[in-house]
């Protein structure tokens, strides 16, 4: 039993889990027998402490919709950019082809650039991250510690999806038939 020194009309009283409801019903009684004149209202710690986090929780609902918003806009533009600039080497990729490159050669050349631009952004945006979220968990009294391996992961998963999405366009200029491109030079 804790007694606020402050407030004496507020008491906290540990229970087991085993009957709360019997347990708030022996308390109401007993608080009605001492202070008749004082209503009883109960709470739970765990509700306050969901009251608490309710204004993180929207938060994290709002973040993690635009979260894939901006995923799905960057996939689509990074698909338009590999699409240009596999259009542009179109020639080049006709005559690598022509001199016995492979498929995979192609595609690793298309995907090479788009994949240290990927990772140079992620190592921008590692440390932004990193005091951005301790600065954010620096508001709350019980957190858990940033583990590193967290953020490279969510940087593996960056890099991921863009690969994926520049394969697309890869894979599809590495097809094209080399006569094709080379036809009209």
């Amino acid at each position: 039993i804790i007694a606020s020194a402050e407030r004496h009309d507020h008491i906290t009283i540990r229970v087991k889990d085993t009957d709360l409801q019997k347990a708030e019903e022996g308390l109401k009684q007993i608080w009605e027998e001492h202070f008749p004149m004082h209503m009883f209202y109960s709470n739970r710690v765990a509700h306050n402490f969901d009251a608490q986090h309710m204004t993180e929780h929207r938060l994290q609902v709002i973040l993690l919709l635009f979260t894939y918003l901006s995923v799905f806009v960057a996939c689509l533009g990074l698909l338009g950019l590999s699409a240009f600039s596999a259009e542009q080497r179109i020639k080049e990729i006709g005559i690598r082809k022509t001199l016995g490159a492979s498929m995979k050669q192609i595609i690793f050349m298309i995907s090479a650039d788009f994949s240290k631009l990927v990772i140079i952004a992620g190592l921008i945006a590692l440390p932004a991250a990193y005091f951005i979220m301790h600065d954010w968990l620096s508001n709350f009294p019980y957190r858990r510690d940033m583990q590193l391996w967290v953020f490279i992961l969510a940087m593996l998963a960056a890099w991921t999806v863009s690969m994926i999405t520049v394969f697309i366009n890869a894979y599809s200029a590495a097809r094209v038939n080399p006569v094709n491109t080379l036809q009209h030079e």
